[in-house]
C-alpha cells in the first residue's frame, strides 16, 4: 500500500473564491469540534475572520447548502488522485483487485491535510458516519446517496470508452464503486451497503485513532492501513448465506 505522493493543497485564489474557501475550511474545523448540528453560521463566519455575520448565508445559503458545498469541495479535490489510481489499475489489468479498488476510494483522504498536519476531512467523515444526527446532512457528490440507492447498475459506468477525459475525471469515484459492486455481485443491495459503510468506517477510524497517538509515525500508519485494508477485503468479500444459500458460489456475471 502506498499513499499518493503530493498533498492536496488548499484552494487559494483572490476575491469571492478566497472568501468561500475560508468559510468552508472554518466550517470543517467547527464541524469536527462541535458537530454539524452544533455549529452556527455565525460561529463559522467568526472563525473565518469574516466581519459579516451573514457571510455564510450570502455565499452558500442555508447550512445544508454549506455542508453540501464542503463535501463537493473536498470530493472534487480528491477526484484527480482517484482517477490516476484507477487508470494505473487499468494499465496493470487489476480492475478486479478489491483491495486496490478500496485504496482508490480511501487513500486520497490522506492527501487532505490541515494547517496543523491533521487529516481533517477524514476526521469529519468519521464523525459524520458515526452520528445518526450528522447523517441528516446528505452528501451531495454520491457517497451516501449512491450507497443508499443501490449500485447494481453502476458497473455499466465502469470505463466507458466513449467518455471524455473530463467526464472520466468527474466520475472516477462512481466508476470505482461500480467496479467494487461488480466484484461483489452476489451480495444483495442491503448487505452490500452495510458492508461498504462499515469498511469505510474501519478505514477512517483506523486513521483517526493513529492520529490521536502523539507518538505515532508514518511507518506505523502504513502498517496499520495495510492490515486494515486486508480486513476490509475479508469483511466485504465474505459469502452471503441468507436463506441458507452460499451466494458467493453463483456464477460471475458475463461481460
Amino acid at each position: 500500500m502506498q499513499t499518493t505522493g503530493a498533498k492536496v493543497r488548499k484552494w487559494r485564489r483572490s476575491g469571492t473564491d478566497h472568501v468561500r474557501t475560508k468559510l468552508l475550511l472554518a466550517a470543517e474545523q467547527l464541524f469536527i469540534q462541535n458537530g454539524i448540528g452544533g455549529t452556527s453560521l455565525r460561529e463559522i463566519a467568526a472563525r473565518a475572520d469574516n466581519g459579516n455575520t451573514n457571510a455564510v448565508k450570502y455565499h452558500f445559503g442555508a447550512k445544508e447548502d454549506l455542508v453540501r458545498a464542503l463535501f463537493a469541495f473536498r470530493v472534487q479535490q480528491m477526484e484527480p488522485g482517484r482517477l490516476a489510481r484507477l487508470e494505473s489499475l487499468e494499465r496493470e489489468r487489476r480492475l478486479g483487485d478489491l483491495k486496490a479498488l478500496l485504496e482508490v476510494i480511501c487513500l486520497p483522504y490522506l492527501d487532505i491535510v490541515s494547517d496543523d498536519g491533521r487529516f481533517s476531512y477524514l476526521e469529519l467523515m468519521s464523525n459524520y458516519l458515526t452520528s445518526s444526527d450528522e447523517l441528516l446532512w446528505s452528501h451531495p457528490t454520491g457517497y451516501v446517496e449512491t450507497v443508499e440507492n443501490g449500485l447494481d447498475k453502476l458497473a455499466e459506468l465502469a470505463w466507458d470508452g466513449a467518455a471524455s477525459t473530463d467526464e472520466r475525471a468527474n466520475s472516477a469515484i462512481l466508476r470505482t464503486w461500480g467496479l467494487i459492486r461488480r466484484r461483489l455481485f452476489y451480495l444483495p443491495d442491503e448487505i452490500f451497503r452495510s458492508r461498504f459503510a462499515l469498511s469505510h468506517l474501519m478505514f477512517s477510524n483506523a486513521v483517526v485513532r493513529w492520529q490521536r497517538d502523539r507518538n505515532a509515525d508514518k511507518e506505523a500508519l502504513r502498517v496499520i492501513l495495510d492490515d486494515t485494508f486486508e480486513m476490509m477485503v475479508a469483511g466485504l468479500a465474505l459469502p452471503f448465506r441468507g436463506g441458507g444459500r452460499d451466494h458467493a458460489s453463483a456464477a460471475w456475471p458475463k461481460g
